[in-house]
């Protein structure tokens, strides 16, 4: 079976068809639960996680100013580095790496892309997976 529905680890159904796999999505979300759907053609592995719309799950996720800041709420000691190795001289940008601490352990929590000189022109990148974890979807040990 091509697509996995797995809640807190444990694979609940496998069904053939997306369409089958976004109904049990459905139930699941009903009963309360954060259902979480793979792709994968092997019986050993669950592969790759993907969305209800059956894209891959990206490692980033762009989030607007005012959602970053409610979302850093989550994190204490955030901290932000410079990453002088992604900076690129012939283009006026900046890479901010930000770091927090989650569960007592600092974590790398997302990536500021800056355009110029303008803070507003940033790109707010945020780790998908560690967002995941704060929304329930995953378990830490999953990272």
């Amino acid at each position: 079976m091509p697509y996995n529905v797995v809640i807190s680890g444990c694979v609940e159904c496998a069904v053939v068809s997306l369409e089958a796999a976004g109904q049990a999505l459905t139930f699941y979300r009903a009963l309360g639960h954060k259902p979480r759907l793979f792709y994968s053609m092997s019986f050993d592995h669950l592969g790759d996680e993907i969305d209800d719309a059956g894209k891959p799950v990206r490692e980033y996720t762009s989030m607007n100013a005012a959602e970053f800041a409610e979302y850093l709420k989550r994190f204490r000691q955030v901290r932000y580095a410079r990453d002088h190795d992604l900076d690129c001289p012939t283009i006026p940008a900046q890479v901010f790496s930000i770091f927090g601490t989650y569960k007592g352990r600092e974590r790398l929590i997302a990536e500021l892309h800056y355009q110029g000189e303008s803070e507003q022109s940033a790109e707010i990148r945020v780790h998908t997976h560690l967002l995941r974890v704060t929304q329930g979807l995953m378990a830490l040990e999953d990272l």
